[in-house]
């Protein structure tokens, strides 16, 4: 555990409220000159320097943490990337900058930091180049990748370790792409050879004008496909003649990996890519230019932090949510999106579960997927195999009150929310396993449950750290090319709280009728929560009420009292064991529950009856 000069040891949770600032500033003070860094060691010594609280452990066992929350910081103060300026000692990025992550390809990665440390550079550097200045990578790693290209070589085996990227322009006169892709996953394009695009090559669609950018990304699952056995998407041609020429020629077949929305097509635009290096508009077949490479993994890679998971059968059995897994294919052999979307989960990312037409609760990633062979609580079912991916959660929290589709907003479900969204076009959930939602989906949901910190106004920052505390809150972040959208949530029984008493101070309490500030105030359930259907838990403003810790709640709970069918109190059991036990019973008896209505009346019965 880190210590303090006088040997005072505290939690990394702790010392990270102490190093991150100094961090953030020293990172800033890198920038503040042009083509500035700093390594993870000096970075490392100068906060303990600065800070007088010292690591006991080794670096790599607490930087990374450390940096996550600077990056967190720093995002949702509007700064650019503040940690592409914490380099290893050999000069890169390495494969942990967040930004990057996943991507094999090391000159995308060190491009994609080099960008971004020129941002930070544009912000804090006092000598910026008046005429500007373009990306720049450290010259060790200059070095290195031009070494690593010498000998590699122009489509030698040693260039295509990574992946290889092309750009093709889509006519959407000849052939609706957009259309194909929004009905099917896979669709089938006719070869030209000479161009060398290879099984496993990812494929950029240009839309022509007047889109004039970029609209799918997808990966080659077949070369040399005959005619014969072409898809038939007929239905997409607007030009027959053009399909008819076509007939002769190969194809290969594309899968589907990302539909760029309406911000990303703009973003990677016909003239962004000019800004970024492009001549003019793709005419034909041709391999991704480094510059561009590193924009479309910039502006297409979204980090998102909130997830659906359609999860009938197994909260069904009782799984209690601590894992989720998925086959690789079908049994016809294909992948599955809702499936491989697994892959794309990071830890800390926020799951809904969603199960017999209500979302009854979220969980946390704990981990990357892995390779695990199928668990024995999931169903055998439609696919190829007993191997699949896994990803394990934790701190799973039911709701105190199930969120039925109908609680977010038809016009959110209907929405264009990117690929891979749980609904379909008519708003209802559609059939599959895994999949991304955006910020104002997770915001309808935690909204409807009382858990959005408010609703009514713009989603601002509002850090508390979450221990545990039932009126802690929690921020969660998506980062997309528009800037950093925030979610902040409450957990656990402040959210039916929130439901029952809003933003009141003071409230009466549903049995007595005093009024009380509501820290006094109880949410009392008049049917026990464990005895209630999910539709009877969504119908919250007759199963609970305020309740007063001053006696009626605990009377109540402990069955000394009943609220009959017209509303009056009565009194049942032995409440005579004191004087000031039976003064207080006395004192309600014959009355009217304020909480009691003809919508709850059957509640009240149920609890009678137990």
């Amino acid at each position: 555990m880190p210590e303090t000069t006088d040997g005072r040891s505290m939690s990394n949770s702790e010392a990270f409220k102490v190093w991150g600032p100094v961090a953030r500033q020293t990172l800033i003070e890198a920038a503040s000159t042009f083509g500035g860094w700093i390594t993870y060691t000096e970075l490392a010594d100068a906060i303990q320097n600065r800070t007088g609280v010292i690591a006991k452990q080794q670096l790599n066992y607490w930087i990374g943490g450390l940096l996550e929350e600077v990056s967190e910081d720093a995002a949702r103060d509007g700064e650019p990337r503040l940690t592409s300026l914490c380099l290893h000692a050999d000069e890169s990025i390495g494969d942990g900058y967040p930004w990057s992550r996943g991507i094999a390809d090391e000159s995308v990665r060190e491009e994609i930091a080099a960008q971004d440390r020129l941002e930070c550079y544009r912000r804090y550097a006092s000598n910026f180049p008046a005429q500007g200045a373009v990306p720049a990578l450290p010259s060790k790693v200059a070095k290195r990748l031009e070494r690593r290209e010498k000998v590699g070589g122009a489509g030698s085996a040693t260039s295509r370790d990574h992946e290889v990227a092309w750009i093709i322009p889509s006519n959407g006169g000849t052939f609706d792409s957009i259309a194909a892709f929004a009905a099917r996953e896979e669709i089938d394009w006719s070869e030209t050879t000479s161009a060398g695009i290879k099984t496993g090559d990812t494929v950029f669609l240009y839309g022509t004008a007047p889109t004039s950018a970029l609209t799918h990304k997808c990966e080659v699952v077949q070369t040399g496909v005959p005619f014969e056995s072409v898809i038939d998407d007929r239905e997409f041609w607007r030009d027959d003649s053009a399909f008819l020429q076509r007939k002769g020629r190969s194809w290969m077949r594309l899968r589907l990996v990302q539909t760029f929305s309406a911000e990303q097509r703009e973003a990677l635009s016909l003239d962004t890519m000019k800004r970024h290096g492009m001549k003019g508009a793709p005419q034909g077949r041709m391999r991704v230019p480094d510059t561009i490479r590193s924009l479309i993994v910039r502006e297409s890679t979204t980090l998102r932090h909130f997830w659906w998971v359609n999860q009938g059968g197994t909260a069904d059995r009782g799984q209690n949510f601590r894992h989720l897994w998925a086959p690789i294919r079908a049994a016809d052999g294909r992948r599955m999106r809702h499936w491989d979307a697994l892959e794309a989960a990071s830890r800390g990312d926020i799951v809904v579960h969603y199960a017999h037409r209500f979302v009854i609760g979220t969980s946390e990633v704990a981990q990357t997927h892995r390779s695990a062979v199928r668990p024995p609580d999931f169903e055998t079912g439609e696919f190829t195999g007993d191997t699949g991916r896994e990803v394990w959660l934790d701190h799973f929290q039911e709701f105190d009150v199930p969120v039925s589709l109908e609680h977010i907003p038809l016009e959110l479900r209907k929405d264009d929310l990117g690929e891979g969204s749980p609904f379909e076009h008519s708003g209802k959930v559609q059939q599959g396993y895994f999949f991304p939602i955006m910020p104002t989906i997770a915001a309808a949901v935690f909204g409807a449950n009382g858990l959005l910190e408010d609703t009514s106004t713009e989603l601002e920052p509002s850090i508390e750290a979450y221990d545990g505390d039932s009126h802690s809150e929690r921020l969660l972040r998506l980062n997309e090319t528009d800037g950093t959208a925030t979610v902040t949530y409450r957990k656990e029984q402040s959210g039916l709280r929130s439901l029952l008493f809003g933003n009141r101070a003071t409230a009466q309490c549903g049995i007595c009728s005093r009024e009380y500030p509501v820290r006094f105030l109880h949410t009392a359930h008049i049917k026990s929560r464990s005895a209630c259907t999910l539709e009877e838990r969504v119908d919250w403003k007759n199963i609970v009420m305020p309740a007063c810790v001053f006696g009626c709640d605990a009377l109540f709970e402990m069955g000394l009292l009943n609220v009959g069918i017209d509303g009056v109190i009565s009194l049942r059991g032995n409440y005579d064991e004191t004087s000031s036990l039976r003064l207080f019973a006395k004192s309600l008896e014959g009355k009217v529950a304020r909480a009691f209505t003809t919508e709850n009346r059957n509640y009240f019965a149920w609890r009678n009856a137990q």
